[in-house]
């Protein structure tokens, strides 16, 4: 995006006998901006650049306030901490919303192969007869959920 030297700094563009060193101006500024526009490019195509807050801009999944899986090392929401979780406030998260289905305490995925993201994906949104929890459960909740489940399940 250029910007207009006049409109930036509200300087009048009629003609006078200073016009040329506007127009000079002009020119410096409307390359700053090109360079800084070239700079700083989403490459990984998640919507943020390196000058938006993007820490990691080679992996679509880290971005600033992605869903930041818990205890797996990896801060993708770019706050500078990995998310921590409870997973025994997720045992009494599935309990209340869970056990209806998961009487047992089985698990129809499997989570000893899933990745906390894909464990996390199927809380949020539900998978086959599973139903959603996006509307019911915060991020964080899902994360507590997501732990218990991750440290109990039964394969």
């Amino acid at each position: 995006m250029r910007f207009s030297l006049c409109l930036v700094l509200s300087w009048s563009c009629s003609p006078s006998p200073s016009k040329t060193i506007h127009t000079e101006t002009k020119v410096l500024i409307d390359s700053a901006v090109d360079t800084a526009t070239t700079t700083f490019r989403d490459s990984d195509g998640d919507g943020f650049a390196p000058d938006q807050g993007d820490c990691h801009d080679n992996d679509a999944t880290i971005y600033p306030q992605a869903p930041d899986i818990p205890q797996d090392g990896i801060d993708q929401d770019c706050n500078g901490l990995d998310n921590t979780a409870d997973p025994q406030n997720g045992a009494i998260i599935f309990a209340e919303n869970c056990t209806g289905c998961h009487f047992d305490g089985g698990f129809d995925i499997s989570v000893g192969t899933s990745s906390n993201y894909q464990v996390y994906l199927i809380i949020k949104y539900g998978f086959g007869a599973m139903p959603s929890f996006f509307s019911t459960l915060s991020d964080p909740e899902i994360f507590d959920v997501l732990l218990y489940v991750r440290e109990n399940h039964n394969e």
